[in-house]
């Protein structure tokens, strides 16, 4: 049944069945060089710029108030490695809401100065199958002035591709008599301009026209009205989205399923970058490298559709309640496994210490159930999936020559009980694979000299900032044992005294 919201929905060209509160940009601006040079003769050219660059205002904000200044075009796109969360683009809580994704989310790589947003975990509105609500793409008349007629894309009753317009604005003749009120702009109905054909379109042939396509969705451990949305011009990242969520709403019967049944995210939206055809100005073809969005799903297809063919698909619906601390570190940031006191940071998924909340046994990953994702590195082919996880935890250890930590951390943390330390186990090497060697051995020279693995971590975010994949394990493992040389009360010092002088203590 109609209604007015949808009709104006409609006018408007959104279909969606869900307000649009929050944005993630693939992609950031840069200060031109023009700028730049404009700001070094004009002091408040300056100030504006040196707000853009500690992110004190948007860019569309910025633009206009150095138009007033004379200072024309003065940003440039630049594609990322990462994604980019604006305070500005987060709705109600802005800048609360963008430090709390990257204290969830935020990693540092190699050259990294701050937490970047390079994966997060993404949970699709319900929306009964159909795909188009979750992720919309087509060709848009993007930029120009206000008198700029915006021409999109859109099908017809037929299924016939059609360029689409809002008329121009016609006044009631009353209301243009009455010069004492305010002119109300009348309802506009889109209507056709004729086919969309690109080889005909002089808009799109001048590059005015271009394909833009978004994505909806929540985030997982971010509270708020409204989806989150995603906006991307790579028409083959979009396509590969859309045919991902496609083959995961078929593959559950016209469900898409967030979740396994552990509580576990299916979805993780990263970057990657790709080679991109392209012609210059002169017609000639080029090839250029992007980093584009991607979709990747933590499932295995494969046994999707044998418990689909078996009857046995209702094993991967979503809990009612996702349990956070049950996430593998493989699927989640270490944020996600935190304990109660955010105050330390990214806490260690255990840690010899008096506050640190022991695992419980409903809490965890039982024995038989492999990772929904594909053997990680550095885990023996078949180890996780052929064996229990007691055996499998010893036999990765003998592989990888940590036997004797392994040994000193269970018996430090677990009291001996290997059973229990394989189900946190369990949680580490999908993450780390082969580096679950150092990292175990962090946690048994924190057991064998009765140090805090809180202070730790805090030590470490400090130093080398978030843990991320733990690209720096050895690193912090090898740092840590030097700051203990001089004994370990020196060395707790040092670490107190470090935290506690760290930024935003």
């Amino acid at each position: 049944m109609s209604n007015f919201f949808d009709e104006r929905l409609k006018q408007r060209g959104q279909l969606q069945s869900f307000s649009v509160g929050r944005k993630i940009r693939v992609g950031t601006k840069s200060v031109s060089k023009r700028a730049r040079e404009a700001g070094q003769a004009n002091p408040a050219i300056a100030a504006i710029l040196k707000k853009v660059d500690a992110g004190q205002v948007s860019f569309k904000e910025a633009e206009k108030q150095l138009d007033q200044l004379g200072c024309k075009n003065p940003f440039y796109p630049r594609n990322t490695e990462e994604f980019h969360a604006h305070p500005w683009d987060m709705g109600v809580g802005s800048a609360a809401i963008t430090e709390q994704l990257l204290s969830l989310y935020g990693e540092m790589r190699e050259g990294d100065t701050k937490p970047k947003l390079y994966r997060f975990p993404v949970v699709f509105p319900e929306v009964g199958g159909k795909i188009d609500s979750l992720i919309k793409g087509g060709l848009s008349v993007q930029g120009g002035g206000p008198n700029t007629i915006r021409y999109w894309s859109d099908y017809d009753d037929s299924g016939a591709r059609v360029c689409k317009h809002l008329p121009p604005v016609v006044a009631h003749d009353k209301a243009q008599r009455d010069n004492k009120k305010p002119l109300r702009k009348p309802e506009r109905q889109p209507v056709i301009r004729g086919l969309c054909d690109t080889a005909t379109c002089m808009e799109y042939a001048s590059g005015v026209c271009r394909f833009n396509g978004t994505v909806n969705f929540y985030i997982h451990g971010i509270a708020g009205a409204g989806v989150f949305q995603l906006a991307t011009g790579s028409t083959q990242a979009a396509t590969d989205i859309y045919l991902r969520l496609s083959e995961a709403i078929r593959a559950t019967n016209g469900q898409l399923t967030n979740y396994d049944q552990k509580g576990r995210p299916l979805f993780w939206l990263t970057k990657v970058k790709v080679q991109r055809p392209y012609f210059d100005a002169e017609s000639n073809a080029k090839v250029s490298e992007q980093w584009v969005p991607d979709l990747e799903m933590q499932i295995e297809m494969p046994k999707v559709l044998w418990l689909r063919q078996t009857g046995a698909l209702p094993e991967l619906a979503a809990p009612k309640s996702p349990i956070i601390d049950a996430l593998p570190v493989s699927a989640a940031p270490s944020a996600w496994v935190q304990s109660a006191d955010m105050s330390t940071g990214e806490i260690l998924v255990d840690h010899n210490s008096a506050n640190s909340p022991k695992p419980e046994a409903n809490q965890n990953i039982q024995p038989g159930h492999s990772v929904p994702s594909s053997t990680p590195q550095g885990v023996p082919s078949g180890a996780m999936k052929n064996q229990d996880d007691v055996a499998a935890m010893k036999g990765h250890a003998a592989d990888y020559g940590y036997a004797d930590d392994l040994a000193i951390w269970i018996g430090g943390r677990f009291n001996g009980d290997e059973k229990l330390a394989s189900e946190t186990w369990s949680q580490l090497v999908p993450r780390f694979g082969e580096k679950t060697k150092d990292y175990v051995g962090i946690l048994a020279f924190c057991c064998s000299n009765n140090i805090d693995g809180g202070l730790v971590l805090k030590y470490f975010r400090t130093i080398f900032g978030p843990m991320g994949s733990g690209a720096k394990i050895l690193e912090m493992r090898n740092r840590l044992e030097q700051i203990c040389e001089d004994g370990i009360a020196v060395a707790i010092q040092v670490m107190e005294d470090a935290s506690s002088n760290a930024p935003g203590h």
